[in-house]
């Protein structure tokens, strides 16, 4: 049955849950072999898990009302299996009931405390970065960020930046006091010269935020509840060094950018934008297509490596490896991997003497490329000093061959014409001593006492002339002129280089 609840009950005794009159069956009042008393029922479409608590309101004789809390098989016996009870003592008297379930009110929804001032956006390490950061404002006019950031064995340097609604998912940049100035110093600056490096005094911090911040932000940052997003994803970070180093005292500086990763752990080197890498060395007129810089996280060790060609008579691949360790000067390696065309481009550009014209150029195509070897590569960058150089190579034919070597104390790729002069005052003299040697090898005949030099008969003329001599001490020329009608008349002269 269905009974009407005690407005009493309902305000005094349940408020400030929710009571309603419970749906029951089989409702009884029963005496027991004890002569106590029960009040047994079955409940309707009940579940404990959902609908609240059990109550009974019992009104004895005298009208007083009570409130019990039913339990289940309260009696004994197959027939009772299942209802819910009350028992009261012997003798007791029960007028009146009502079931009662209560509902308890729900709690009172806790509102987050409001945020007003600042409030922190981020305080957390990540690799050998730690970043600390407030932030004021809203999401409609944007964010004020202060605060610091820590680099782990470098320093810390006060950060303010500001996040900007226009472009929420812009990287934050921070410029700041250069903290890696010491490490920078210590490297560089015991290995070079004071005017070869120069470090600036500002860094550049750039922190990206994660993307689950960037969302917060958008929707505004108003209670406490909120900040719960700044505690989840993880933020980027790198920080760009921007420096000057030249590794010829004689050439300008390069514009170099390091950059850190701090909480990858790594850093790099790089020509600034839009900077080449023109002829680093001034004895090496080359400019690099390619530069490979690197370095480690403490500036400990710089590799510079890089690679092109060398337009010296012929193109040649070169690779510069340059390696500076803390408080050492650098390390200077250049490999160049010439061939037999340095040689014969180089000879090319020679005043061949005439009696070597004949063999000159036959010649050129039996020069066997051996070795070239720079040296003293050391002192270059730092005290301008010029490389040596030592070029062997031989000329070999089938009955004879002789091996050169060239020897230069101070080489420069810049002035080729030395080098050209310096093969003519070695390989020139070998060539006049061993003439008839190299012809014969050849198969060439060389010419000796006279020789026809004019033979010509073209109406009314006949012209016949010799010639003896070299042109180092002039040719003697001799022979005859004849004229048709008239007869002929001897000619005897001599042509000099003068």
């Amino acid at each position: 049955m269905i009974r009407n609840v005690i407005a009493a009950i309902l305000i005094g005794i349940f408020s400030p849950g929710f009571a309603h009159a419970a749906s029951t069956t089989g409702d009884t009042v029963v005496t027991l072999s004890d002569k106590s008393v029960a009040f047994v029922f079955q409940l309707l479409n009940y579940d404990s898990t959902k609908d609240g608590d059990v109550f009974v309101a019992a009104t004895d004789g005298a009208g007083a009302r009570t409130i019990y809390r039913p339990v289940q098989d309260v009696i004994d016996g197959a027939q009772w299996k299942g209802y819910w009870g009350i028992k009261l003592a012997a003798g007791s008297v029960i007028k009146k009931t009502e079931v009662v379930i209560v509902k308890p009110a729900p709690p009172k929804p806790v509102v987050p405390a409001a945020i007003s001032g600042k409030w922190t956006l981020a305080d957390k390490p990540s690799g050998a970065l730690t970043v600390k950061l407030e932030a004021e404002g809203d999401a409609t006019k944007g964010y004020t960020l202060t605060g610091k950031v820590t680099v782990t064995d470098v320093g810390s340097f006060d950060a303010t930046g500001t996040w900007n609604p226009a472009t929420p998912d812009a990287p934050i940049k921070i410029e700041a006091t250069n903290i890696y100035k010491t490490l920078l110093e210590g490297l560089l600056g015991q290995s070079y010269p004071k005017d070869a490096f120069l470090l600036g005094d500002k860094i550049t911090a750039t922190i990206t935020l994660p993307a689950e911040w960037v969302t917060q932000l958008k929707k505004g940052v108003k209670t406490q509840d909120d900040l719960k997003a700044f505690t989840t994803g993880e933020f980027t970070a790198s920080i760009t060094i921007p420096f000057k180093l030249k590794f010829d005292p004689t050439k300008p500086s390069f514009d170099i950018v390091a950059t850190v990763d701090p909480i990858g752990r790594t850093a790099a080197m790089a020509l600034a934008s839009g900077v080449t890498w023109a002829e680093p060395l001034g004895f090496l007129p080359v400019t690099f297509s390619t530069i490979d810089l690197t370095t480690d996280l403490k500036f400990e060790r710089l590799t510079v490596k890089a690679q092109s060609d060398v337009d010296f008579f012929a193109k040649m691949p070169a690779t510069l490896e340059m390696v500076t360790v803390k408080g050492v000067k650098p390390d200077l390696k250049i490999t160049i991997n010439p061939d037999v065309n340095i040689i014969t481009g180089a000879l090319g550009k020679l005043d061949v003497p005439p009696e070597l014209t004949n063999i000159f150029t036959p010649l050129l195509k039996k020069i066997k490329f051996g070795t070239f070897t720079l040296s003293g590569l050391g002192d270059l960058g730092i005290n301008g000093k010029l490389p040596s150089m030592v070029l062997n190579f031989s000329i070999e034919l089938t009955n004879w061959r002789y091996d050169f070597k060239v020897d230069m104390p101070s080489f420069d790729f810049r002035k080729p014409e030395l080098f050209t002069a310096k093969l003519g005052e070695i390989v020139l003299p070998v060539l006049k001593l061993n003439i008839d040697k190299i012809a014969l090898d050849l198969g060439l005949t060389l010419i000796s006492g006279k020789w026809p030099l004019v033979d010509l008969s073209a109406d009314p003329f006949t012209v016949k002339l010799d010639a003896e001599g070299d042109p180092a001490k002039g040719i003697t020329i001799d022979g005859s002129i004849g004229v048709k009608d008239l007869g002929d008349f001897k000619v005897n002269g001599l042509w000099g280089t003068a």
